[in-house]
């Protein structure tokens, strides 16, 4: 009766542990999001970029590029920008996803979006 006791507690042991690998979030799923998120970061930079436009960028006083910049900013992306090696500011909190090297002729500009983890 002992032995079938034990085989029962392993059986059902062994099928909670199952369960729990099969249920539980994949590396491979984190991976995922984690590159989404990305891409998402990526495409707001892009976006700016875009509404703003290099000309304006490689012309326009370092602190309008910084208020625009945080104009920009959002709950989920945080943007910053670093011009001819001064920073607009405090980096934003968050992790860094994408930076965009911009270089013009009289300045470089680069561009981060930070992301934020919200949103």
């Amino acid at each position: 009766m002992r032995y079938l006791d034990l085989a029962i507690a392993t059986m059902i042991g062994m099928s909670s542990v199952t369960a729990l690998v099969v249920l539980s979030p994949s590396p491979f799923d984190a991976a995922a999001d984690r590159q989404a998120s990305n891409l998402v970061v990526r495409d707001d930079l892009l976006g700016y970029l875009r509404g703003q436009g290099a000309a304006w960028l490689s012309s326009a006083p370092p602190q309008e590029v910084c208020q625009s910049l945080d104009r920009a900013s959002n709950p989920a992306v945080s943007f910053d920008a670093v011009i001819d090696n001064d920073p607009c500011g405090v980096a934003p909190y968050g992790v860094m996803v994408v930076n965009l090297t911009l270089a013009f002729s009289d300045r470089t500009v680069i561009l981060e979006a930070w992301s934020t983890g919200e949103g």
